[in-house]
């Protein structure tokens, strides 16, 4: 689907957090969405949407890890989004 349709794992994935109150799947399909080249783009203007806690923001990175097991351990794409939005969040 993210290569026919990039933009649709993060729209399910706030659909998941805002209609459906499902926040644990919702991170996780934000942590395949950082994975996946194709959705990458659009990782910043659904990030912010999607997490609404900071804890949110740490099991998106725990999650991404765990895709990662070979790659960037560290999120790039992940740690990139969060720190783009750390800003609006506190201030």
């Amino acid at each position: 689907m993210a290569l026919v349709e990039p933009e649709f794992i993060l729209k399910l994935s706030l659909y998941c957090r805002d209609d459906l109150g499902i926040r644990t799947t919702a991170n996780y399909m934000l942590a395949l969405a950082a994975h996946l080249p194709a959705c990458r783009p659009f990782l910043a203007k659904y990030f912010a949407a999607s997490t609404r806690l900071p804890s949110d923001w740490m099991e998106v990175a725990e999650l991404y890890r765990t895709f990662e097991l070979n790659g960037d351990p560290y999120g790039g794409p992940v740690y990139g989004a969060v720190s783009v939005f750390f800003f609006f969040f506190f201030f």
